[in-house]
């Protein structure tokens, strides 16, 4: 089935649940919480908005459903307009990579697979069908002297050796596209205003996360929505409400992070700093 761009019954550079040995870990669960329907449900058929949300992007119909009130382009509403979610972002795990260095903890990951998951959205994909796009760019940061943990030292720095890097990755696709390593990064969004703002223009964030009972643990989610009070996230560790004590353990470990709505006052979100794309050919503010 084709949902955000992807043929998610097939392996090709995807790090998604299937039957495939090293993500098996996954093949349990819905990679978006709800089974995708393949007929629309009897009390939306006649509502046009819903029906052209269903057969554009089944992934958001099925986790929103009553709740989607109008659709522009790759934005779909919700809430009467309160909200807003981007189609054609997929999601990925963090925690199935198959690095050079081999399989590296979901613990040193976030921060590539949220990227991947943001070029993903604008086009950009592996070429080699045994490679995930995040394994990839865990190549060119390894090359650049930002392998291992390094990779945290720190995070933004990561990204600007990175960015520039991916047109000459032969096994990277960017589809024409080139980005400016040094536009669109922010030190903090204390009111969620740069989020919304780029929400509002079809363009997923990265952002930084804090949980934990004193907000102890760090971690790196992309941002694809925003309700009245939650950030729409696409968590490449799974769903940090289904876990206990503001952390993902527990009985209730849930790998599903896809679509998770996070409480704006119950975590720190982009707090420290938050990071979006911009074409550099097409970018023309200094941010």
């Amino acid at each position: 089935m084709m949902v955000a761009g992807y043929d998610y019954n097939d392996t090709e550079g995807m790090n998604i649940p299937t039957t495939n040995t090293k993500r098996s870990i996954f093949s349990e669960f819905n990679i978006f919480g709800n089974e995708l329907k393949s007929e629309i449900s009897p009390a939306h058929k006649d509502d046009k908005i819903k029906y052209e949300v269903f057969k554009k992007y089944p992934e958001i119909y099925a986790r929103f459903g009553d709740r989607i009130s109008g659709l522009n382009d790759t934005i779909v509403e919700l809430d009467d307009g309160k909200g807003k979610v981007l189609g054609g972002v997929p999601y990925f795990h963090q925690c199935d990579n198959d690095t050079v260095d081999g399989d590296l903890t979901g613990d040193d990951m976030c921060q590539l697979t949220s990227l991947a998951m943001l070029l993903a959205s604008k086009g950009v994909k592996s070429k080699n069908k045994n490679k995930q796009l995040e394994d990839l760019l865990y190549e060119i940061a390894k090359e650049e002297g930002r392998g291992g943990s390094n990779l945290w030292s720190p995070v933004s720095t990561t990204y600007k050796k990175i960015i520039p890097k991916l047109k000459e990755k032969d096994s990277i696709d960017c589809c024409g596209l080139d980005f400016d390593a040094d536009k669109g990064a922010f030190s903090d969004d204390e009111d969620f205003s740069v989020v919304t703002t780029q929400i509002d223009d079809a363009n997923p964030v990265i952002v930084d996360l804090k949980h934990g009972s004193n907000s102890q643990y760090g971690h790196i989610v992309l941002c694809i929505g925003y309700t009245e009070n939650s950030l729409i996230i696409h968590d490449p560790y799974g769903n940090l409400e289904h876990g206990s004590n503001n952390g993902y353990g527990g009985s209730n470990r849930d790998f599903n992070g896809a679509f998770v709505e996070y409480p704006k006052t119950k975590y720190k979100l982009g707090k420290n700093w938050i990071r979006y794309l911009g074409e550099a050919k097409n970018e023309e503010t200094n941010n």
